[in-house]
């Protein structure tokens, strides 16, 4: 493999890697999103931005690590957040909540470190 194609699947390894946590369980728009990068950044040609993705994406499959949590933005609402645990339960929680506790709540104390 020429080191020019080399270079490409390596940027489409890094973006595969940064951005998998916006699409998840949609690897099909994770695929296309690389594809558009590639074409977009480096003006690569469709054909080969797509071979150069396809040989990304193998190599990405098989040592990619999915984040623990995730939002599932399908099926989360106005008011309410679906989160999914590492083991695949959804779990459901009120913006109200959020907003409480992460937002409107006064900054909590920081613990330090004594050795």
């Amino acid at each position: 493999m020429p080191d020019y194609e080399q270079t490409l699947q390596e940027a489409a390894l890094n973006f595969m890697c940064r951005h998998q946590a916006e699409y998840q369980h949609e690897d099909l728009l994770l695929f296309q999103s690389t594809i558009m990068f590639l074409r977009n950044t480096i003006s690569a040609e469709q054909q080969l931005a797509t071979r150069i993705v396809a040989r990304a994406y193998r190599e990405f499959s098989s040592c990619s690590k999915k984040p623990g949590y995730w939002l599932d933005r399908a099926n989360s609402t106005a008011n309410v957040a679906i989160i999914v645990d590492p083991d695949g339960v959804s779990h459901a929680i009120g913006l109200p909540l959020i907003v409480r506790q992460f937002i409107e709540s006064p900054p909590k104390p920081r613990l330090l470190v004594v050795k």
